[in-house]
């Protein structure tokens, strides 16, 4: 009795679990693929099965199976030139949950998009999400510079922006777990931890990866080494190049803050030691990296890298800062009030001047700037 009772059991958690059939290949697609990393029919239906193994109760079978879900492939697979209603409307439906289509390529590796005949062997199937990467690092980049967002905010909006990202590589199982067995930053979450925060972004934008990497320094409380680019005009001839100013020695930096003023984004630090704030514009920012420290270890006599902490906030910087959950807060808008132009200064620097324009510059002026 004991045993029908398990076997009845099984059956319905293998019932339930196929009963999500095409979302849950749409989740494998979107976690493992791209145009570039497709899978078979055979790979989608082992990862599926590695999915629910940790979770469904001692299974004797498989859950899912290659002719089961080829058949719900053929269903999904999206074609104007078929005029199936019914693959259409299925795929608005699928759209709409998980933010993309499923696509394939012959086993060639070619895409082949009209071609639906032929065995599911030859084809590899991958998820083209509606927003790529590129556009998601974008906004998240927007989300880590905001002014107007706390660091709890910024870490929950992050933390679900990832999820929306395609190909997922190891550097993210982290955050897949997080989703599957455990759970996200909260609304007002306890813990600064974001899921997946080391992953850099996946396009080739220079400017979001350092922007990832000192929003990490400032998170983690790291030192920064940073080139820093200047323009200047060529000796002999008016044409302005844009060069490193410290390319043999880098900055060593204490960051503390990241925001976005009058269209830039700015980096606020200090120097190693000192206790003067500095404002770097991250558009300039050649190259940053984490401040890494060797020494031997006396045992092994290996090398030992470790990063280096950055110094504590300084007093020139602690109004700015507020406590809210145990963690210090940077008030970027009452920054940006005491420094609108993110030049340090004091009365004695302000100089009233007179600026004098042509006719026609002036109606530039006025068309950007207002007449006030």
């Amino acid at each position: 009795m004991a045993a029908g009772k398990n076997t009845k059991q099984k059956d319905e958690e293998k019932n339930l679990i196929q009963s999500y059939d095409m979302l849950l290949i749409m989740v494998i697609l979107k976690m493992y693929t791209g145009e570039r990393t497709a899978l078979s029919i055979s790979d989608i239906t082992g990862e599926l099965n590695n999915m629910f193994a940790p979770v469904v109760s001692d299974s004797d079978s498989d859950i899912f199976h290659d002719r089961t879900l080829y058949r719900k492939l053929n269903l999904m697979m999206s074609s104007s030139d078929t005029g199936n209603a019914l693959n259409d409307y299925i795929n608005r439906m699928l759209l709409m949950l998980t933010g993309g289509t499923v696509k394939y390529r012959a086993a060639d590796g070619f895409i082949s998009g009209t071609n639906t005949t032929g065995k599911g062997s030859q084809r590899r199937y991958y998820f083209e999400p509606l927003l790529t990467n590129s556009d998601l690092d974008m906004i998240s980049s927007a989300v880590m510079s905001s002014r107007y967002l706390s660091s709890d905010e910024k870490d929950y909006l992050l933390a679900r922006l990832n999820l929306f990202k395609s190909e997922y590589d190891a550097a993210d199982r982290e955050l897949l777990n997080k989703v599957l067995y455990g759970s996200l930053p909260s609304k007002q979450p306890t813990s600064a931890q974001v899921p997946g925060r080391n992953v850099l972004p996946s396009s080739n934008s220079v400017m979001l990866s350092h922007i990832m990497i000192i929003y990490e320094a400032i998170q983690e409380e790291y030192r920064l080494e940073v080139i820093y680019g200047m323009y200047d005009i060529r000796e002999n001839s008016s044409r302005v190049d844009f060069h490193p100013r410290n390319a043999d020695k880098p900055y060593i930096l204490n960051p503390y803050a990241m925001m976005w003023n009058d269209g830039e984004y700015y980096l606020i630090a200090t120097h190693c030691n000192y206790e003067n704030p500095v404002h770097f514009r991250i558009d300039r920012i050649i190259d940053v990296k984490f401040h890494i420290k060797e020494r031997k270890d006396k045992k092994s006599g290996s090398i030992v890298k470790k990063y280096v902490k950055r110094n504590r906030i300084p007093s020139s910087l602690m109004p700015y800062f507020h406590r809210y959950n145990n963690r210090r807060v940077f008030d970027s808008i009452a920054y940006a009030n005491k420094y609108p132009e993110m030049k340090i200064y004091g009365k004695e620097d302000i100089t009233v001047c007179r600026f004098e324009c042509t006719d026609m510059s002036l109606q530039i002026l006025i068309d950007n700037f207002g007449s006030g």
